[in-house]
């Protein structure tokens, strides 16, 4: 319920991410088609990979109330996290992808708390960063 109002979602789209959530972390990667394999045991693998991507195509997410639900959910150590934080630049056919993403550490895998992404290759400046 708590997610359901955060997002604002449909109470099947919030199931839906909860699995896709979990099959994340059991993969440790965003590759669909290795998703798939993860995300619902009582399904085709062919039919959680359309799902999947319909899931991606249609749904827009308010990542920033997604990012201030999850931090609420993150173990704290000592009152303390580990931040991470990483840039990726690469090209999906001609498009330029380039992301800065920040996250919180622990037990060996990165939790996304804030992105932004960039609509040009390479290196930005603070000012771009931080001024969205």
């Amino acid at each position: 319920p708590e997610l359901n109002q955060a997002l604002g979602l449909h109470l099947s789209r919030v199931n839906f991410l909860v699995q896709f959530m979990v099959a994340l972390l059991k993969v440790r990667t965003v590759n669909l088609a290795e998703l798939s394999l993860a995300l619902s045991p009582k399904a085709k693998v062919s039919s959680n990979y359309k799902r999947l991507q319909r899931f991606m195509r249609l749904h827009e997410i308010d990542f920033n109330s997604f990012g201030h639900f999850f931090s609420r959910l993150l173990p704290v150590s000592d009152g303390k996290w580990l931040l991470a934080m990483d840039r990726t630049n690469w090209k999906f056919g001609r498009v330029d992808i380039n992301i800065l993403m920040l996250g919180v550490a622990w037990n060996g895998v990165a939790f996304p708390l804030l992105w932004v992404f960039f609509s040009k290759r390479g290196n930005s400046n603070t000012l771009s960063v931080f001024n969205f």
